[in-house]
């Protein structure tokens, strides 16, 4: 998997973008009822997979800092 720790920075290999795309993708899937945290996941996987598409199209990769 993608080997995240909130604590920690993380850079994304382009692979690894391939894989959060997927992940939001699920989380989009999954997440069918009209309920507020249910809004907020599809919103935040959406910006989330429209953010990792530009990056790719750029061949850039894409950087989490940790808290």
């Amino acid at each position: 998997m993608i080997g995240l720790d909130q604590y920690g920075d993380k850079l994304f290999s382009i692979q690894e973008i391939n894989q959060l795309i997927k992940v939001c993708e699920a989380l989009q899937a999954t997440c069918r009822q009209p309920t507020e945290i249910d809004l907020k996941v599809i919103t935040f996987a959406e910006e989330l997979k429209a953010l990792c598409l530009e990056a790719l199209k750029l061949n850039k990769l894409v950087f989490a800092a940790g808290d």
